[in-house]
Protein backbone atom coordinates (compact mmCIF):
# COMPACT_ATOMS: atom_id res chain seq x y z
CA UNK A 1 0.00 0.00 0.00
CA UNK A 2 2.85 2.55 1.06
CA UNK A 3 4.63 1.49 -2.45
CA UNK A 4 1.21 2.50 -4.39
CA UNK A 5 1.50 5.93 -2.65
CA UNK A 6 4.69 6.41 -3.47
CA UNK A 7 4.08 5.53 -6.74
CA UNK A 8 1.04 8.28 -6.62
CA UNK A 9 2.73 10.67 -5.63
CA UNK A 10 5.40 10.40 -7.90
CA UNK A 11 3.34 10.17 -10.64
CA UNK A 12 1.60 13.47 -9.17
CA UNK A 13 5.05 15.03 -8.70
CA UNK A 14 6.32 13.85 -12.46
CA UNK A 15 2.29 15.73 -13.48
CA UNK A 16 2.63 18.88 -11.55
CA UNK A 17 6.44 19.46 -12.98
CA UNK A 18 5.20 18.58 -16.98
CA UNK A 19 2.15 21.27 -16.13
CA UNK A 20 4.86 23.85 -14.90
CA UNK A 21 7.09 22.81 -17.43
CA UNK A 22 4.65 23.24 -19.88
CA UNK A 23 3.21 26.67 -17.70
CA UNK A 24 6.65 27.93 -18.32
CA UNK A 25 7.20 27.60 -21.65
CA UNK A 26 3.86 28.52 -22.48
CA UNK A 27 4.44 31.59 -20.56
CA UNK A 28 8.11 31.77 -22.68
CA UNK A 29 6.43 31.67 -26.15
CA UNK A 30 3.76 34.42 -25.48
CA UNK A 31 6.60 36.86 -24.32
CA UNK A 32 8.41 35.40 -27.08
CA UNK A 33 5.42 36.19 -29.21
CA UNK A 34 4.88 39.54 -27.77
CA UNK A 35 8.21 40.22 -27.67
CA UNK A 36 8.11 39.90 -31.56
CA UNK A 37 5.00 41.29 -32.14
CA UNK A 38 6.86 44.26 -30.38
CA UNK A 39 9.77 44.11 -32.63
CA UNK A 40 7.72 43.86 -36.03
CA UNK A 41 5.40 46.90 -35.10
CA UNK A 42 8.76 49.01 -34.33
CA UNK A 43 9.90 47.90 -37.39
CA UNK A 44 6.60 49.07 -39.02
CA UNK A 45 6.37 51.62 -37.20
CA UNK A 46 9.58 52.92 -38.43
CA UNK A 47 9.15 51.64 -41.97
CA UNK A 48 6.07 53.78 -41.69
CA UNK A 49 7.85 56.75 -40.35
CA UNK A 50 10.71 56.39 -43.07
CA UNK A 51 7.91 56.50 -45.54
CA UNK A 52 6.54 59.83 -44.25
CA UNK A 53 9.88 61.62 -43.55
CA UNK A 54 10.46 60.53 -47.72
CA UNK A 55 7.16 61.82 -48.52
CA UNK A 56 7.55 64.94 -47.20
CA UNK A 57 10.96 64.96 -48.23
CA UNK A 58 9.75 64.83 -51.89
CA UNK A 59 7.09 66.72 -51.08
CA UNK A 60 9.49 69.62 -50.29
CA UNK A 61 11.36 68.87 -52.97
CA UNK A 62 8.41 69.47 -55.28
CA UNK A 63 7.35 72.34 -53.74
CA UNK A 64 11.02 73.92 -53.50
CA UNK A 65 10.94 72.83 -57.59
CA UNK A 66 7.79 74.36 -57.97
CA UNK A 67 9.00 77.49 -56.42
CA UNK A 68 12.38 77.79 -58.44
CA UNK A 69 10.23 77.38 -61.49
CA UNK A 70 7.48 79.89 -60.44
CA UNK A 71 10.57 82.44 -59.94
CA UNK A 72 12.07 81.63 -63.12
CA UNK A 73 8.70 82.34 -65.09
CA UNK A 74 8.49 85.35 -62.82
CA UNK A 75 12.06 86.41 -63.88
CA UNK A 76 11.50 85.60 -67.92
CA UNK A 77 8.06 87.65 -67.93
CA UNK A 78 9.97 90.34 -65.82
CA UNK A 79 12.32 90.29 -68.09
CA UNK A 80 10.25 90.09 -71.34
CA UNK A 81 8.16 92.98 -69.17
CA UNK A 82 10.85 95.11 -69.23
CA UNK A 83 12.34 94.84 -72.93
CA UNK A 84 8.95 95.05 -73.98
CA UNK A 85 8.95 98.61 -71.89
CA UNK A 86 12.53 99.61 -73.23
CA UNK A 87 11.15 99.00 -76.86
CA UNK A 88 8.19 101.10 -76.58
CA UNK A 89 10.14 103.85 -75.16
CA UNK A 90 12.64 103.90 -77.66
CA UNK A 91 10.12 103.80 -80.25
CA UNK A 92 7.95 106.39 -78.49
CA UNK A 93 11.43 108.60 -78.52
CA UNK A 94 11.94 107.84 -82.00
CA UNK A 95 8.58 109.06 -82.24
CA UNK A 96 8.84 111.99 -80.81
CA UNK A 97 12.68 113.00 -82.28
CA UNK A 98 10.01 112.23 -85.45
CA UNK A 99 8.01 115.11 -84.65
CA UNK A 100 10.71 117.48 -83.29
CA UNK A 101 12.49 117.43 -86.62
CA UNK A 102 9.53 118.41 -88.48
CA UNK A 103 8.64 120.87 -85.94
CA UNK A 104 12.04 122.64 -86.15
CA UNK A 105 11.82 122.09 -90.18
CA UNK A 106 8.39 124.02 -90.14
CA UNK A 107 10.37 126.84 -87.84
CA UNK A 108 12.92 127.50 -89.80
CA UNK A 109 10.93 127.53 -93.06
CA UNK A 110 9.01 130.08 -91.52
CA UNK A 111 12.25 132.25 -90.48
CA UNK A 112 12.89 131.77 -93.82
CA UNK A 113 10.04 132.98 -95.11
CA UNK A 114 9.64 136.12 -92.69
CA UNK A 115 13.47 137.02 -93.31
CA UNK A 116 12.66 136.83 -97.20
CA UNK A 117 9.44 139.31 -96.81
CA UNK A 118 11.96 141.57 -94.72
CA UNK A 119 14.26 142.05 -97.27
CA UNK A 120 11.17 142.76 -99.66
CA UNK A 121 9.82 145.49 -97.07
CA UNK A 122 12.90 147.31 -96.81
CA UNK A 123 13.24 147.01 -100.74
CA UNK A 124 9.80 148.33 -100.89
CA UNK A 125 10.37 151.20 -98.38
CA UNK A 126 13.76 152.10 -100.18
CA UNK A 127 10.82 152.35 -103.37
CA UNK A 128 8.70 154.51 -101.31
CA UNK A 129 11.31 156.65 -99.97
CA UNK A 130 12.40 157.28 -103.81
CA UNK A 131 8.76 157.55 -105.01
CA UNK A 132 8.47 160.23 -102.13
CA UNK A 133 11.43 162.42 -103.65
CA UNK A 134 9.94 161.90 -106.85
CA UNK A 135 6.41 162.85 -105.78
CA UNK A 136 7.99 166.10 -103.63
CA UNK A 137 9.85 166.91 -107.30
CA UNK A 138 6.94 166.43 -109.50
CA UNK A 139 4.71 168.46 -107.37
CA UNK A 140 7.59 171.78 -106.97
CA UNK A 141 7.60 171.21 -110.97
CA UNK A 142 3.62 171.18 -111.08
CA UNK A 143 4.42 174.25 -109.01
CA UNK A 144 6.61 175.69 -112.11
CA UNK A 145 3.75 174.21 -114.37
CA UNK A 146 6.64 172.19 -115.86
CA UNK A 147 5.08 168.24 -115.77
CA UNK A 148 1.08 167.96 -116.43
CA UNK A 149 -1.26 167.68 -113.26
CA UNK A 150 -2.14 163.70 -113.92
CA UNK A 151 1.80 162.84 -113.68
CA UNK A 152 1.81 163.25 -109.69
CA UNK A 153 -1.36 161.62 -109.53
CA UNK A 154 -0.16 158.53 -110.80
CA UNK A 155 3.20 158.88 -108.44
CA UNK A 156 0.79 159.43 -105.57
CA UNK A 157 -1.73 156.07 -106.38
CA UNK A 158 1.65 154.21 -106.85
CA UNK A 159 2.82 155.26 -103.11
CA UNK A 160 -0.38 154.29 -101.86
CA UNK A 161 -0.42 151.19 -103.75
CA UNK A 162 3.20 150.48 -101.94
CA UNK A 163 1.76 151.59 -98.46
CA UNK A 164 -0.62 148.56 -99.39
CA UNK A 165 1.64 145.82 -100.10
CA UNK A 166 4.06 146.82 -97.32
CA UNK A 167 1.08 146.80 -94.68
CA UNK A 168 0.37 143.13 -96.56
CA UNK A 169 3.44 141.93 -95.65
CA UNK A 170 3.86 143.33 -92.76
CA UNK A 171 0.61 141.49 -91.32
CA UNK A 172 2.39 138.35 -93.59
CA UNK A 173 5.27 138.66 -91.44
CA UNK A 174 3.47 139.03 -88.08
CA UNK A 175 1.20 136.06 -89.17
CA UNK A 176 4.85 134.20 -89.67
CA UNK A 177 6.13 135.39 -86.59
CA UNK A 178 3.32 133.95 -84.61
CA UNK A 179 3.63 130.41 -86.35
CA UNK A 180 7.53 130.73 -85.47
CA UNK A 181 6.47 131.21 -81.66
CA UNK A 182 4.14 128.13 -81.67
CA UNK A 183 6.69 125.76 -83.07
CA UNK A 184 8.79 126.33 -80.52
CA UNK A 185 6.72 126.47 -78.21
CA UNK A 186 5.70 122.80 -79.62
CA UNK A 187 9.79 121.98 -79.41
CA UNK A 188 9.79 122.93 -75.77
CA UNK A 189 6.77 120.52 -75.06
CA UNK A 190 8.67 117.76 -77.21
CA UNK A 191 11.91 118.38 -75.69
CA UNK A 192 10.06 118.30 -71.94
CA UNK A 193 8.44 114.71 -73.32
CA UNK A 194 11.99 113.31 -74.38
CA UNK A 195 13.59 114.76 -71.18
CA UNK A 196 11.04 112.76 -69.49
CA UNK A 197 11.50 109.61 -70.72
CA UNK A 198 15.19 110.11 -70.09
CA UNK A 199 16.12 110.11 -73.80
CA UNK A 200 18.59 112.16 -75.92
CA UNK A 201 17.50 114.81 -78.86
CA UNK A 202 18.77 113.04 -81.91
CA UNK A 203 17.78 115.31 -84.32
CA UNK A 204 21.39 116.53 -86.14
CA UNK A 205 22.45 120.23 -85.83
CA UNK A 206 19.11 120.89 -83.48
CA UNK A 207 19.03 124.49 -81.76
CA UNK A 208 17.69 123.29 -77.94
CA UNK A 209 14.72 125.59 -76.85
CA UNK A 210 13.98 124.03 -73.80
CA UNK A 211 16.09 125.34 -70.09
CA UNK A 212 16.83 121.47 -69.18
CA UNK A 213 18.65 120.65 -72.28
CA UNK A 214 22.31 121.77 -72.59
CA UNK A 215 24.42 121.34 -75.60
CA UNK A 216 27.35 118.96 -75.35
CA UNK A 217 30.37 118.05 -77.50
CA UNK A 218 28.51 116.02 -80.03
CA UNK A 219 25.64 116.91 -82.34
CA UNK A 220 23.18 115.01 -79.77
CA UNK A 221 21.88 117.07 -77.01
CA UNK A 222 21.29 115.00 -73.41
CA UNK A 223 19.23 115.85 -70.72
CA UNK A 224 21.10 117.79 -68.09
CA UNK A 225 20.80 117.32 -64.54
CA UNK A 226 19.25 120.62 -63.18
Amino acid sequence: MKQAVVILAVALVAALAGILIFLNQSNMARQEAAEIAAQQAAIEAAAEAQARAEQAAEARAKAAEAAAAQAEEAARMAEAAAAKAEAERQARLKELNEKLAAEAQAREAAEKEAAEIAARMQALEAEMEKTRRQAEEIARRQQAAAVPAGQHQQVIDDIEKRKAELARLKAEQEKLEQQRQSRIENQIELEEKIAKAGGKITVPGYRVWSPNFRPTAQKERTVSEE
